[in-house]
């Protein structure tokens, strides 16, 4: 879990505030996993009301059954928002089945794949609506040492303009213990869709470092 709080006044005042939330549970057959990120940003200055610069989140809560020979079932419910770049809501939930290649305690390997529905709603452009393919990959390494690299990659092209539409996510996770519970996180996301706005843009790079609390 990770929260993050800052507050700048002077001739330009800036707040920020972030939380993130990891959590996963596995008993077999099934796995849960919840995650979720929300940040938001205002800038004001003596000469300009306050605006929002930044109000963003993201969330899925993918639950996973085994199945027969390392081959899964899985179902994927998802929701993002961003305000600057125009997207008021977006939901791409996701269902099919996956080759878990490597099943151990330290170590997991996923590749899923199956159907999803793209649904999105922006400010002051029209709805959009697509069926997709999903296909992704997956997986964690925990060291010895306390440190752990996850990756996972996503990508959703409409199944009859590829094209045209599409989702594609990358992320990257690295995070070292500094005290018992308390780690140092560095996180690399890599965004790209097709909003419908030049202005918003259709990739997003971010990276964040911050410490977090594990449990």
């Amino acid at each position: 879990m990770g929260l993050g709080i800052n507050y700048e006044q002077g001739a330009v005042a800036n707040r920020k505030a972030g939380f993130d939330l990891s959590v996963t549970r596995r008993r077999r057959p099934t796995r849960l996993i919840f995650d979720f990120r929300y940040a938001c940003e205002t800038r004001k200055t003596v000469d300009t009301p306050e605006d929002t610069t930044k109000e963003e989140f993201d969330s899925f809560l993918p639950a996973e059954y085994d199945g027969y020979r390392k081959v899964d079932l899985f179902v994927r419910p998802a929701a993002e928002r961003d305000i600057p770049r125009l997207i008021d809501l977006r939901t791409c939930p996701a269902a099919g089945t996956g080759y878990r290649l490597i099943d151990e305690q330290r170590r997991s390997l996923f590749f899923p794949m199956g159907v999803g529905s793209v649904n999105e709603k922006f400010i002051r452009f029209d709805a959009n609506r697509y069926t997709s393919a999903y296909v992704g990959i997956e997986g964690v390494v925990a060291f010895d040492n306390g440190m752990a690299l996850s990756g996972k990659i996503l990508y959703m092209p409409d199944i009859s303009d590829p094209a045209d539409y599409c989702l594609f996510r990358g992320l990257i996770v690295f995070s070292a213990p500094i005290y018992e519970t308390l780690a140092l996180r560095l996180r690399i996301r890599e965004e790209n869709d097709n909003n419908p706005d030049p202005a918003a843009g259709d990739n997003k790079f971010t990276t964040s470092l911050a410490s977090v609390f594990r449990f």
